[in-house]
């Protein structure tokens, strides 16, 4: 299964207009989003990309917490208030959440196949070597607002473990 992650995005409409028109080239099975997401009419503009939205409250979004809630409800998206998880069979759980420290948290307990996690505005994957010799991902997508480098999203294949970025 391929999934799109994307955090950050503070209500740069226009891109992430650019970057989900490269992931509707790759063929994801979902979008995950990582926090940060802004006005309600940004999640209004990933639910309608035509797969499944799994999604989290970033710091940013508290203040429109209640109304992201209930038009991600409308959407048939499922945002969660910090953090969230989904299955994908047969490869095993995936978390998503804003802050790294607590994705970093959720890779060493073992639980999940990747984390995935946003707020610092910077790209970055690493594995974690856990004990058993299980090999967790642990990645932040960049953001979409642009702050430090080129809006991106990352997509990760989960039976290969591949990433590749797709930027605006």
């Amino acid at each position: 299964m391929r999934l799109a992650v994307l955090s950050d995005i503070h209500d740069r409409s226009q891109n992430l207009a650019r970057v989900l028109a490269r992931l509707s080239q790759a063929e994801v099975a979902a979008l995950v989003c990582c926090g940060d997401i802004g006005a309600p009419s940004i999640l209004d503009q990933l639910a309608l990309f035509g797969v499944p939205l799994y999604a989290c409250l970033g710091n940013c979004d508290q203040t429109r917490a209640a109304s992201l809630l209930r038009l991600g409800h409308l959407r048939h998206a499922r945002i969660c208030q910090t953090s969230g998880d989904l299955s994908l069979k047969p490869t095993g759980k995936v978390a998503f959440v804003h802050h790294p420290e607590i994705a970093k948290e959720l890779a060493l307990s073992g639980l999940y196949r990747a984390v995935f996690y946003g707020h610092t505005h910077r790209a970055k994957v690493e594995h974690l070597d856990l004990a058993d010799s299980q090999r967790v991902l642990l990645a932040n997508p960049g953001d979409i607002q642009g702050r430090y480098d080129e809006p991106r999203a990352l997509v990760w294949d989960s039976e290969s473990d591949a990433i590749q970025w797709a930027y605006a």
